[in-house]
């Protein structure tokens, strides 16, 4: 009976054991990416590149461990690893040869990362954990910038980022994540508690995002909740967004005032379009792309005037506010084909995953990790949230969480 007792204990630790290797390194970058002040400093940058090649080596330890090394048959890692190809080439007409070579090496650790969430992953609790990482994250994020906002006098809240649009998009994405578990969790299988805890995070992550005041966010998070309601029936993909949207405009909100004093607060909130002409000029004259990371670089050339300013100087633009039309600049239109052929993919995977046998909360998750998915891939076509590394590997991690 002892020994019997002994093999059982050891069973269980040896799972626990696994589950922690599974989710260590992730979990460890959830944590740690929401931190790096100013968004891509050096060092945050460094140590987040040295967790992913450390995933790397226990993946291959554990793989000749096994005698076996296996491969995933997956469409959309072929794509990734063309399109870091594709910004490899760019560094051989690149201006700024270190800079690209930076770019590139990006490019790579999000290829890593995808790789790593797409091979390490085996068990139903490890995914569970994750997402409700994602979760806690977002709710103690959002008790920050609540903080921040009603008591320290931040006009707007922005919790550890930088940039309160970035901010405003990882708390987006926690709203769709939470409001689509609540949805699909049935009471019949989940208590009170289970409920209360997501309605808690739900309310926190919601006014952490009202108060962040982003725009650009905002419309993400509309595309987001119209996805939601198809996932159920056209009726709530109607009635959701459109109940929201009337909501912010009828209701006194941070959003709203700070939407219709956008003129007198930001001389420079119009400057997108000049932005986007110029980057389309750009794609005009190199439709090859001008190498990863030069597109602050070779803004000299491209500066254009602000309207309505006292001294009417030229402006030269650090990023495209847009990053579908940065990706054409940089990796050239073929690149930009690429990203937007890699969404298809996963787009298809996705709806052959809601088409399959889940659980409630499994679907709940799906649903939720996709439609945050999407809500970062909306508004990136408004603001440069792929130079936040935060939302960059949230991204990754709910499009893969949902295709594993």
């Amino acid at each position: 009976m002892g020994a019997f007792q002994s093999s059982a204990v050891n069973r269980v630790d040896h799972a626990s054991q696994r589950r922690l290797s599974e989710i260590g390194i992730f979990f460890g970058l959830m944590v740690f990416a929401p931190l790096i002040e100013g968004g891509t400093t050096h060092l945050p940058v460094m140590i987040i590149r040295l967790l992913l090649v450390a995933g790397l080596i226990l993946w291959m330890f554990r793989s000749f461990r096994s005698e076996a090394m296996t491969f995933h048959r997956l469409p959309i890692l072929p794509l990734a690893a063309v399109l870091v190809g594709i910004s490899g080439l760019g560094i051989f007409r690149s201006s700024y040869v270190g800079a690209s070579i930076q770019g590139v090496v990006g490019l790579c650790m999000c290829a890593v990362f995808m790789f790593l969430l797409l091979h390490q992953l085996y068990t139903r609790s490890s995914l569970r954990i994750l997402v409700l990482g994602i979760v806690v994250m977002g709710s103690l994020e959002g008790l920050l910038g609540i903080v921040q906002y009603g008591w320290m006098g931040e006009t707007r809240a922005k919790g550890t980022f930088f940039n309160p649009n970035f901010f405003a998009m990882y708390e987006a994405v926690t709203v769709i994540l939470t409001l689509s578990l609540l949805i699909s969790m049935k009471w019949a299988d989940y208590g009170w508690r289970e409920k209360c805890l997501l309605g808690v995070a739900l309310s926190v992550s919601m006014s952490a995002f009202v108060m962040a005041q982003s725009r650009g966010a905002f419309f993400a998070f509309l595309v987001a909740l119209l996805f939601l309601g198809l996932c159920r029936s056209w009726k709530l993909a109607i009635v959701l967004p459109l109940v929201v949207g009337l909501g912010i405009i009828a209701l006194p909100n941070p959003i709203k005032e700070r939407a219709l004093a956008v003129s007198d607060q930001d001389p420079y909130a119009y400057t997108r379009f000049e932005i986007w002409k110029s980057s389309l000029d750009r794609i005009a004259d190199h439709p090859f792309g001008t190498g990863a990371g030069t597109y602050k670089y070779l803004s000299f050339k491209y500066r254009f005037p602000i309207e309505g300013e006292i001294v009417r100087y030229e402006k030269r633009a650090e990023s495209a506010h847009n990053e579908y039309l940065q990706m054409a600049v940089e990796l050239g239109v073929g690149g930009l084909a690429l990203f937007l052929v890699g969404i298809g993919v996963w787009g298809w995977e996705v709806k052959g995953t809601l088409q399959g046998g889940l659980l409630s909360w499994e679907r709940g998750a799906v649903v939720g990790l996709s439609g945050g998915a999407l809500a970062i891939l909306a508004h990136a076509a408004v603001d440069s949230v792929f130079h936040e590394p935060a939302l960059v590997l949230l991204l990754i991690m709910c499009g893969s969480l949902v295709v594993v």
